[in-house]
């Protein structure tokens, strides 16, 4: 299935107000690029009647034009997705916020002071890390159990919207990346007037408090494995981090 169907059919999926990537409209500006090039390319063709310095004139401008167009749309876009991703980060980080406050009320998450205690009191010693092994190793009272079912409940939620929010930035990174290599094999290398090798803009979706924030989702999703919460278990939806938001994320920062 070719990208554009994919982006039709991700439109379900999508977190609302997500910006719409004009994904058809530049896939129609890069062809109409090249087939400007293979025109003006046929008409500096040796057999080719006239002068040739009103046609690379021509060409130039067209050329200028038309490639200005093609990256300054994308540039454009992609600013627009990365505000995107911004605003919605914050709303999800107030939404973990308000998680980890329950789920010390609920004895799954341990503030330095609580975890400082045990460590001194039951073994001495240990790390603060042993000391949340023993907290959570040990069995929870019926209150505590149904608090728990309530933070799965609340985690799945704020994964889910999370979980939209990675699948828009990975359907525009597929959109992107195909675009960018469109451009590549039907635009001859030395008629480009930006080097798409060197074209990062992409990366703006690399935005650091989403980084952040899911690096704190991810501890969470571990603390749960620490009391008896797998993939497995019913209600819980863990975080899905696609192939292309995966390299993103491993990429270090210009």
């Amino acid at each position: 299935m070719g990208i554009g169907k994919q982006l039709a059919l991700a439109k379900q999926f999508l977190p609302a107000g997500a910006p719409a990537f004009s994904y058809k409209t530049l896939r129609r500006l890069v062809k109409h690029i090249a087939a400007q090039q293979l025109s003006h390319c046929a008409a500096e063709s040796p057999g080719a009647s006239g002068s040739a310095d009103p046609i690379n004139t021509e060409e130039d401008h067209s050329k200028q034009h038309g490639q200005h167009e093609f990256f300054k749309q994308l540039d454009e876009e992609l600013s627009a997705a990365r505000s995107f991703v911004e605003t919605t980060t914050i709303n999800l980080e107030a939404m973990v916020g308000e998680w980890q406050t329950f789920a010390v009320d609920a004895g799954l998450l341990f503030t330095p002071a609580m975890l400082q205690q045990v460590s001194e009191s039951v073994l001495p010693g240990s790390t603060l890390e042993d000391a949340v092994r023993i907290i959570t190793s040990l069995t929870p009272a019926a209150k505590t159990i149904r608090k728990r079912h309530q933070l799965v409940e609340a985690y799945s939620k704020i994964s889910q919207a999370t979980n939209k929010l990675l699948f828009y930035i990975e359907t525009s990174l597929a959109a992107i990346l195909d675009l960018l290599a469109m451009f590549s094999k039907q635009i001859a290398v030395e008629r480009h007037l930006r080097s798409v090798p060197e074209y990062l803009q992409h990366r703006q979706f690399k935005v650091p408090a989403f980084e952040t924030m899911l690096l704190t989702m991810f501890d969470i999703e571990r603390l749960f494995q620490m009391v008896g919460v797998s993939r497995a278990t019913p209600g819980f939806v863990p975080l899905h981090v696609g192939p292309k938001c995966s390299t993103l994320l491993a990429q270090h920062p210009d």
